[in-house]
This record gives structure tokens, C-alpha cells and sequence, in this order.
């Protein structure tokens, strides 16, 4: 193979291989290895053998890369019962199951199987895989649930312990022309409302850049917008307003949550979050809807909090066309 051997001058980009030789061992007899005495005397020269340890080295790394990336299970090859080969510069035979439990070093158990395939066998018996998500804070069993790994807030089922807190009526159903799609809709109420709080009157072009023009008036987009704004700053005082704010964060599970807040108020007590839909239901069922998104709402929640280390002191829907405000407890 080719490698290059290092030199202990920093590497420069206009001249990358400077102080540096390229080095190449080609394979002269093939792939037979044996009784060739010009390849063991290669091999034992100290070039050889300096050689073969960065070959380890480099086959070490390769397989921690290629060990500690599976998450659901991890299916090691060979040739025989000898570990062998790449197998051997770990030197840890203790990796290869040999039954239905791999005991390691540190003394838990995993699942694990261990099949022999024959040459001959056209449909040789392997037994049903079934993954189990290991996570931190769990004994390793093999009855433990796989959780997804990358989770969305809006995944997150209602919470059963959720509750109605405050129900602010904001104003009258906005007037709306046609069919439209609710969440083309939400969404462009939503541009409305972000570009209003920036301080630019857009809302027209915002509008047909939603394909929101003959189903919305501006005037109707802006009454939605401004009739909200003037709640939060006479409801909340808020000292920061923050428009689709990122979480990122790993919850206690091993899960990674990722999503967007669509409204973060910051104000003396804690942060409010507050959830914009489009819902165009009656109002009737405002409570039944704001409590399906409880999970969302507590899952935001407990991002901004390990951000942040204050807390959320209340969370809200905004329910931008028929005119509510409701806030989940």
C-alpha cells in the first residue's frame, strides 16, 4: 500500500508533501505470502516492521470508527472460529459472542447470537434479528424497547397530566376566502407575524410568497398579528422576543430532540413559550387541541430549561384565525 512518512515540521498547504516521503510496498508476489524469503526479510527489517505497527494502528482505528457507530445491534464477520486476521489486533476474543449472551468486561450482559455459515448450506439457519435500543440509564435486556434515536418535539404524545390553564380571546374570526390548507396558511401567518415584529411591513409579499394572496386580506394577516403582539406586551412585559428559536438537547432516554420554538418570550420570571396553528375549528374545541400538543409544548419546555437553567413559566397556543390564546399547564 501507500503511505506517507511523517515528518515533525507542521504541514504546509502550498507544499503539502515538504520533509515528507511517499512510501509504497507493492505486492510483487501477489497474493502469496509464504515461504517468499525476500518478503520475510522485508517484514523483519525494522522498516517492515515499523511498517506493519501503523498498518495495526490505522486497522485500529478503522474498527473503533466502524464498532461504536451501530446503535440497534453490531454484526461481526469472519472467516472461522479464529478470531483471526483484523480481529486479532484487538485483542479481545471477549467481543465474540458464542451464544445467546455476550458477557462484558465490565460484567453486563447483552443479546447476542452467534451463527456458523457452511459453504455448502443454501439456506443455512439464521435466527430472527431484533434490535434493542440501549440507553444510558437502563439495565441491558433483551425485553428493553427500541426508541427512535432523532425525535421532533411535535412527535411527542399528549401528556396525560396536562391541564387548561388561562383562555385569552384575542378577537374575531379572521375571514377567509376559499379552500386553503391550514398549514400553508399557519405558516404564512407565521411569516406575518415575525416580519411585524421586526419591524418591516411586508405582509403583502410574505402573503404571495405563501400562495396566501386570494385566501387572506393583509388586513386580515395583520389584525392576527397585531392583535397577538398586543397581548404578549401587555400580558407578558417581554424584555426579549425570540422568533424560531432552536433547541438541540438529549434528553434522559439517550434521545437527541431537535426543533424550532416558534415564539420564545424572555421576561423577568422565565421564559413563555407560545405555539402558533392555523386550526380553523370553533373555538369550542380549543381546549382539546391545545391539550393535543401538551407533549410538544413540554418538550421545548425542557430544552430551553437545560439551556438555560431558568424556567418556562408558562406555555401557550396561539390560534391565529379564529382568534385565541390558551395556555397549557
Amino acid at each position: 500500500g501507500l503511505g506517507v512518512l511523517p515528518s515533525p515540521d507542521p504541514i504546509s498547504l502550498d507544499d503539502p508533501l515538504a520533509k515528507r516521503t511517499l512510501r509504497y510496498w507493492p505486492a510483487f508476489m501477489g497474493l502469496n505470502t509464504k515461504n517468499v524469503p525476500l518478503l520475510d526479510r522485508i517484514n523483519d527489517s525494522a522498516e517492515g516492521r515499523l511498517a506493519m505497527g501503523q498498518e495495526i494502528q490505522e486497522t485500529r482505528r478503522l474498527l473503533y470508527v466502524s464498532l461504536t457507530r451501530p446503535r440497534d445491534g453490531l454484526i461481526i464477520t469472519l472467516e472461522g472460529k479464529d478470531s483471526g486476521g483484523w480481529m486479532a489486533t484487538l485483542a479481545a476474543d471477549w467481543m465474540l459472542p458464542g451464544g445467546d449472551t455476550l458477557t462484558l468486561p465490565d460484567g453486563s450482559e447483552i443479546p447476542s447470537a452467534c451463527v456458523e455459515l457452511q459453504a455448502d448450506a443454501t439456506e443455512p439457519a439464521v435466527p430472527e434479528y431484533t434490535p434493542n435500543w440501549l440507553t444510558i440509564h437502563t439495565t441491558h435486556t433483551a425485553a428493553m424497547e427500541k426508541l427512535q434515536l432523532h425525535v421532533s418535539p411535535s412527535a411527542f404524545l399528549p401528556s396525560e397530566t396536562a391541564r387548561i390553564g388561562e383562555v385569552i380571546a384575542l378577537g374575531e374570526r379572521l375571514t377567509i376566502e376559499g379552500e386553503y390548507d391550514p398549514a400553508a396558511l399557519g405558516t404564512a401567518l407565521h411569516a406575518v407575524i415575525g416580519t411585524l415584529l421586526s419591524g418591516r411591513q411586508d405582509t403583502a409579499r410574505v402573503l404571495r410568497d405563501h400562495g396566501m394572496e386570494k385566501t387572506l386580506s393583509v388586513a386580515a394577516a395583520e389584525e392576527s398579528a397585531n392583535r397577538l403582539l398586543a397581548v404578549i406586551n401587555a400580558r407578558f412585559a417581554p424584555i426579549n422576543i425570540h422568533m424560531e428559536y432552536p433547541i438541540h438537547y438529549t434528553n434522559d432516554n439517550g434521545q437527541i430532540i431537535d426543533g424550532w420554538i416558534d415564539l420564545l418570550l424572555e421576561t423577568a420570571e422565565g421564559f413563555v413559550l407560545i405555539d402558533h396553528k392555523a386550526s380553523p375549528r370553533a373555538r369550542s374545541d380549543w381546549e382539546e387541541i391545545a391539550l393535543g400538543f401538551s407533549g410538544q409544548l413540554a418538550a421545548y419546555a425542557e430544552g430551553i430549561t437545560r439551556a438555560t437553567g431558568k424556567p418556562v413559566v408558562s406555555r401557550w397556543i396561539h390560534f391565529g384565525v379564529t382568534g385565541g390564546l390558551v395556555e397549557v399547564c
